[in-house]
C-alpha cells in the first residue's frame, strides 16, 4: 500500500530584507520559484536513496520508499566486483532489471566522469569523447543529481529503475502559501505537496553498491609463500 504525506519547504524573511529588495521584486520571485524546486528535489532524493533524515525527525519523508531500500521482489542489490571495470558492473546491473519501459540510471557526476575517461590496457580511452554513455549501458537517460553521494564503502554507486514502475499517489500540484508573523515582524513562505510513492513491479529496479570491504589482492598466493622484502 502506497500512502501519501505532506512534503514541504519553509522559510522566513525579515521585513527589512523584503523592503530593501522590493524595487525589482527579484527576491520574492526567487523565493516563489525556489521553494517548489526544493520540494521536488527532496522527493527525488527520497525516492532514489532516501532523504537521509533520522526516523524520529519531524521532517522525515516516509511516504516515498527509496529504491535502494525496496524489497527483493522489486529491486536487486548487487556489490561491485573489485576486479572488474565499472562499465562491466553497470552492464551487469542493467541485466538485473526485468521490467519493461524506459530505463533511468542515477549516479554521482564523478562516477559518470570515470566512465567517460576509462582506459584500456594500453592507456587509450575506451570510448571516444562525446560517446553516448546511456546507449552504451543500455539505458534511456543517465541522471547525475547533486545529492547523489560520491563513491564510498557501503553506499550506492548507481541506481537503475524503470520509469513507469515507480508509482505515486496524492496530488500533482504544489501548493504555496505566504503569511506574516506579527510577533516576529517577518514574512513566512511555505510550499507543500501531498504525495507518496514506491516501486510496484517485479524486478523493476537495481542498485550497485560499493562493497564494505575490499577483495583480496590475489587469491592465488599460497599461504606458505615467503615474505617479499619491501626495501
Amino acid at each position: 500500500v502506497i500512502r501519501a504525506q505532506y512534503i514541504y519547504k519553509y522559510l522566513t524573511l525579515d521585513k527589512e530584507t523584503i523592503r530593501e529588495n522590493s524595487d525589482t521584486g527579484t527576491l520574492l520571485k526567487y523565493v516563489l520559484e525556489e521553494l517548489p524546486q526544493r520540494v521536488v528535489m527532496e522527493i527525488e532524493k527520497a525516492a532514489i536513496i532516501g532523504d537521509g533524515r533520522a526516523t524520529s525527525s519531524d521532517d522525515k519523508i516516509y511516504a516515498y520508499e527509496a529504491i535502494i531500500d525496496a524489497d527483493d521482489i522489486y529491486m536487486t542489490k548487487v556489490d561491485a566486483v573489485v576486479t572488474n571495470s565499472l562499465i562491466v558492473d553497470l552492464v551487469n546491473l542493467d541485466a538485473e532489471v526485468q521490467a519493461e519501459g524506459q530505463r533511468y540510471l542515477v549516479m554521482n557526476r564523478r562516477t559518470l566522469a570515470d566512465l567517460k575517461v576509462a582506459t584500456d590496457a594500453n592507456g587509450s580511452l575506451m570510448y571516444p569523447i562525446g560517446t553516448d554513455m546511456a546507449a552504451a549501458l543500455g539505458v534511456n537517460t543517465i541522471f547525475t543529481p547533486q545529492w547523489f553521494p560520491a563513491k564510498a564503502a557501503g553506499v550506492p554507486i548507481a541506481v537503475e529503475y524503470v520509469e513507469n514502475t515507480y508509482r505515486t499517489v496524492g496530488d500533482n500540484a504544489i501548493d504555496s502559501y505566504e503569511n506574516f508573523i506579527l510577533a516576529k515582524n517577518k514574512n513566512e513562505y511555505l510550499a507543500e505537496l501531498y504525495s507518496g510513492g514506491a516501486l510496484s513491479e517485479f524486478k523493476s529496479g537495481a542498485t550497485l553498491m560499493q562493497p564494505t570491504t575490499s577483495a583480496p589482492i590475489s587469491a592465488d598466493v599460497p599461504e606458505d609463500a615467503p615474505d617479499i622484502p619491501l626495501g
